[in-house]
């Protein structure tokens, strides 16, 4: 038995040699290679999936980037053609059915407003004149944007905006068509502002296109489609990725495609020399650690065995019995008992501080509030998202500069850490963000240790903002309702004491002096109450059907004091019928007050100021608009204009207010489900426009959207 059992162990013999140096050695480059190849091939195939991921990515945000730029394109299309069509030359031209002059004038307008084409259409839509040879397969026969496709061997794609042409008194004149070519210049523009490649696709075949060795001829009913993401059909070309947008006619059916694309040579190259650099650092990774294995092997043989011999003579009570040894290596297995122990608890450590450091640093970015460390030089050694969010400075470029750079004082001579709070105090801080605008801030300064303190920021901009304009509002409204009850308390004395000996000229202007001051009052009031009930959410509309004059007569019933005492004309045009609309009569007479008298405070005495209606949309939406004769309101102050406790600084010093007039304006037209805005005309003063839906049903509800 004895003489088997050496046999068995002769056949058990192990592939690795036996000697420890070797064994590290070839074990360190096995694990140096394996390691290197499993981190590397999953590391590539990641990056490749990545890659490919973002470019369909990027792809179908060019497609949403060409679909705003079309809708845009289709936006400024239309106010052209609207704009074109209430030209006066144009208008006389068309009226008199001068077709010579008229041409010429098409022909200098179409140079002059980079246009492919221009119709003239009568109003029972037939043909009047074009300025150029355009084969479109039927004239337009409707007001807005369509798309068509040119007849014959060019197939141009074209977008095309029709707007009808009034005469002075309202009469329908005929309608212009404005079009714009899908051609190389175009195509080449939604390059410029989309960046990225584009082609026109009409009949199974690409009529203009930015791309390179793709077939012109192709089949629009197989576009080569590899997967649909949100909606949107991707395609894989031979150099390309690409995605298509339908361009449809007025029923809805396909007439044209647009095609996106994506070259995908930066994805080759980058795949390339992320396989390169994977195989290349696998080799060198391999080799280093092949070396580092053997000089390792060497230097760890001999104190192993010194500290083996060590141990096992250090206590001859624990080792008086024979060991059992699994490995054939006696000194590790030694060692590796010592050494797991040590691990496990070292190990139990990290796992815990490890921990403990994730919790901090997850509590640490997830404070809204700004979080900055420094040193007591100044230098920043963490930033927190809040101090992003707030300061406009990302983490990466604050990290390593100093306080001063970073926190930057509104006063050039001002030091910051002269305003920085110290160890628990609270101050506020005046500074720039990195875009120049100017913050307050709330700080709150910590001392974390002897090398490093902390400030704690807040962002109460606008609470101080908001302080200020209520301090404002309280200031001023005690000034707008002293100056009208004053004119009011002078007119009723002098009536009182004078009043018998008065002509009925003189009483006439007091009680108009009175009148004047009692619809400022109304008016003033009416706003304050809007606004308690828009801040209280209480505020709601009541609409009826209502012919839209009366609304109008009594809103100018209102106003009329105020031109009357400002010697200025207003003028009421209605540029398409309106009739009965469906809306809150007392809150749109409102709005009308407000813009009547913002228009009255704000233009040159004895001035005129036009109020106009029409329909629009297919006589979905009423359009209203109110113009004036000031100086006009500048971009920037356009942005906070509709906000509550914002005026504009009149040129007159007799004209005031407390900033509530245009915010209720924008409260009830919103309710209504329209929208409010201004705009600088070229002849100059401002124009204030709102628009709300016509309701046929009183039982529809608004559109919001």
């Amino acid at each position: 038995m004895l003489i088997c059992k050496k046999q068995m162990n002769k056949t058990r013999k192990s592939f690795l040699p036996k000697h420890l140096t070797a064994r590290l050695t070839i074990v360190m480059v096995l694990l140096a290679i394996g390691t290197s190849v499993a981190a590397g091939f999953p590391a590539f195939w990641i990056i490749n999936a990545e890659l490919e991921s973002r470019s369909w990515q990027r792809i179908a945000e060019g497609g949403t980037l060409t679909e705003e730029f079309l809708a845009s394109e289709e936006a400024r299309l239309h106010n052209l053609a609207v704009l074109t069509s209430e030209r006066p030359t144009l208008i006389k031209l068309v009226s008199s059915g001068d077709t010579g002059q008229l041409i010429d004038y098409l022909s200098t307008y179409q140079t002059g407003a980079d246009l492919d084409l221009i119709v003239i259409q009568n109003p029972d839509w037939s043909l009047v004149d074009s300025s150029s040879e355009v084969n479109l397969p039927g004239n337009p026969t409707s007001v807005g944007v369509q798309y068509q496709v040119e007849s014959g061997a060019s197939e141009r794609l074209f977008m095309l905006a029709t707007a009808p042409i009034y005469q002075s008194d309202g009469v329908l004149t005929g309608y212009v068509t404005l079009g714009i070519a899908f051609d190389s210049a175009y195509v080449r523009q939604i390059d410029r502002h989309t960046s990225f490649r584009q082609s026109v696709i009409v009949s199974d075949h690409r009529t203009v296109s930015s791309l390179t060795n793709e077939p012109q001829a192709l089949n629009t009913s197989d576009l080569g489609v590899i997967e649909t993401k949100n909606g949107r059909q991707l395609q894989l070309l031979s150099r390309y990725y690409a995605t298509v947008i339908p361009i449809s006619n007025l029923d809805g059916a396909p007439i044209a495609w647009l095609e996106i694309a994506l070259p995908v040579d930066t994805l080759l190259q980058a795949r390339q020399r992320a396989l390169s650099y994977m195989l290349g650092s696998s080799l060198i990774v391999a080799l280093i650690a092949s070396a580092v294995g053997i000089l390792s092997a060497r230097r760890i043989s001999d104190p192993v065995r010194q500290l083996t011999d060590a141990v096992q003579n250090s206590d001859h009570t624990s080792f008086n019995k024979p060991i059992q040894v699994k490995a054939d290596i006696v000194e590790m297995q030694v060692l590796g008992n010592a050494f797991e122990e040590s691990r496990a608890k070292t190990n139990q450590m990290l796992e815990e501080l490890s921990g403990a450091k994730s919790w901090l640093e997850t509590l640490f970015q997830s404070v809204i509030d700004g979080i900055i460390t420094y040193t007591p030089g100044g230098e920043i050694t963490s930033f927190s998202n809040g101090a992003q969010q707030i300061t406009g400075w990302k983490v990466e470029e604050a990290v390593g500069k100093n306080m001063a750079e970073i926190l930057r004082p509104v006063e050039s001579g001002q030091a910051i850490f002269e305003m920085l709070p110290g160890n628990d105090e609270v101050c506020q801080l005046s500074i720039l963000s990195q875009q120049g605008e100017l913050l307050t801030l709330s700080a709150t300064g910590t001392q974390l240790s002897s090398k490093e303190h902390a400030i704690v920021i807040r962002d109460i901009t606008e609470e101080k903002a908001a302080q200020n304009l209520r301090s404002y509002f309280l200031a001023n409204i005690t000034h707008e309702f002293r100056t009208p009850l004053a004119a009011l308390k002078a007119s009723v004395e002098l009536l009182l004491l004078d009043g018998e000996q008065m002509t009925f000229a003189e009483i006439s202007e007091l009680l108009h002096s009175i009148h004047y001051s009692i619809s400022g009052l109304e008016t003033l009031i009416d706003n304050l109450l809007e606004s308690v009930s828009i801040e209280a959410n209480r505020f709601k509309i009541r609409p009826i059907s209502i012919d839209l004059q009366n609304v109008v007569e009594d809103g100018i019933r209102v106003v009329k004091p105020l031109l009357d005492r400002r010697g200025q004309t207003l003028h009421v045009d209605y540029l398409s019928p309106i009739g009965e609309v469906f809306l809150d009569p007392q809150r749109i007479s409102q709005v009308l007050v407000n813009l009547l008298s913002n228009a009255s405070k704000f233009s040159p005495l004895d001035s005129e100021i036009t109020l106009s209606f029409e329909r629009q949309e297919n006589d979905a939406r009423l359009f209203g608009s109110v113009a004036d004769s000031g100086s006009g309101i500048s971009v920037k102050d356009r942005e906070n204009l509709f906000r509550q406790f914002v005026r504009l600084d009149s040129t007159e010093k007799s004209q005031y207010g407390v900033g509530l007039g245009l915010s209720v304006v924008k409260t009830i037209i919103e309710e209504h489900g329209g929208q409010v805005g201004v705009e600088n005309p070229a002849q100059g003063g401002s124009i204030f426009w709102f628009t709300i839906p016509i309701k046929r049903n009183p039982d529809e509800n608004f559109d919001r959207g």
